[in-house]
């Protein structure tokens, strides 16, 4: 006679929990893995994070700056701030309170306050994300995974914020939103983003944009009926989020910004402070000047009696060819063209053949016919620290 013998099918995961056995929140996060690259994420493999500068450490433009109405306005590098529409005023500041681990955070005051809020009106912060960086999301195809946001922040007030995610097209959004509990105090947060099957760039122009709302007029918020969901309109703040533009004085920081794949937020990815330089100088680059001595900026020569052409090689190849708007700082007597028996103050007349890798600056002599064709220069700055060459491709 013939005897068959079944075993029931076993969870493990309950098996496990019903175990007086702590597994830690790294087993937990492991037992809650869905797929090999879950798994292969979470031990810390691999690159993870897709946003750049999340720690805010690198912030070449300075340390402070006024956000302009209606305009970009970047501060720490990669992140921008960007106020639409409202009378107010604001200061985008690196500074360096933040919570522990990290030494420094972006922080957002307001000046002026608005009250009003305009249904075109907004307050924002926002990174772009290159589309190169954003392959491994696999969204706009079947096989897209979903990815997770985390950050920490802080705010004078309390209260419902929101953060969204965009395409290039602006015509797939998902707002989602998040509570900061208490005022003045740093928080931890966490969102989880579903794969989307619109159309992604992944060149080298920006595939995903992640924004930080402070509050936003009707035109760009999001129905109560489709936050948390994909939509194809162009959203990026809930109808809840706080506008922290009605109060002189309120404040909004956050720091150790992160975009990886999966449903689990990692620790955040310390990188060292130089490759994190060389990310942000793939976008913007800056020499700067000195009250004490000279920064040599270039090498070239006299093309005549009163020009020369001085070429800057950049310190990593840069996004894409950078705009024309390369450009010497205040006062742009501080560039010194010096040569053979010559020292002459000079201003920035055009720029020629930008390239990724480098491009040639053409200066005019202030006054006089000082050089002489075809002898050998160098380009510098002098006697002051606002004075500054800049070379821009950002997103």
């Amino acid at each position: 006679m013939t005897v068959r013998a079944e075993k029931p099918s076993v969870n493990l995961r309950e098996k496990l929990a019903e175990l007086d056995k702590p597994t830690g929140i790294a087993g937990e996060a492991m037992l809650r893995a869905e797929t090999p690259q879950e798994q292969f994420n979470l031990i810390g493999a691999g690159r993870r994070n897709m946003i750049i500068n999340g720690a805010q450490n690198v912030s070449q433009r300075g340390t402070s700056v006024s956000i302009s109405t209606s305009a970009n306005t970047f501060l720490t590098d990669r992140f921008f701030s960007r106020i639409q529409g409202s009378a107010g005023t604001a200061t985008a500041s690196q500074v360096s309170d933040a919570p522990v681990g990290f030494t420094s955070s972006l922080k957002i005051t307001v000046g002026t306050a608005d009250t009003s809020l305009g249904s075109t009106d907004y307050n924002r912060i926002h990174q772009d994300i290159e589309g190169y960086n954003t392959i491994g999301t696999g969204w706009g195809t079947d096989s897209g995974v979903p990815v997770t946001l985390s950050f920490w922040v802080k705010s004078s007030i309390a209260g419902t914020y929101s953060i969204a995610v965009y395409n290039s097209d602006a015509d797939r959004s998902i707002v989602k939103e998040y509570t900061v509990d208490s005022a003045s105090t740093w928080e931890y947060k966490t969102l989880t983003i579903p794969p989307n099957d619109g159309t992604w760039e992944f060149d080298n122009g920006y595939g995903i944009r992640v924004t930080f709302s402070l509050g936003a007029g009707s035109t760009y918020n999001c129905a109560e009926a489709n936050l948390e969901q994909w939509t194809s309109n162009f959203d990026f703040s809930s109808p809840n989020n706080v506008n922290i533009m009605a109060t002189s004085g309120a404040t909004f920081q956050i720091t150790g910004v992160q975009l990886e794949l999966g449903k689990v937020a990692t620790p955040f990815e310390h990188r060292s402070y130089g490759e994190e330089l060389a990310l942000c100088q793939r976008y913007f680059w800056q020499i700067t000047g000195n009250t004490s001595d000279q920064t040599t900026f270039g090498n070239g020569y006299s093309e005549d009696s009163d020009s020369v052409q001085v070429s800057l090689f950049f310190p990593v190849e840069m996004r894409d060819a950078p705009s024309t708007t390369v450009g010497t700082g205040v006062g742009e007597a501080s560039v010194q063209i010096v040569g053979y028996g010559v020292a002459a103050d000079a201003s920035l007349d055009s720029i020629l053949d930008p390239s990724r890798l480098s491009v040639r600056c053409r200066f005019n002599a202030d006054s006089g016919t000082p050089f002489t064709a075809g002898h050998a220069i160098v380009g510098r700055l002098v006697g002051s620290t606002s004075a500054y060459i800049w070379v821009d491709a950002e997103l």
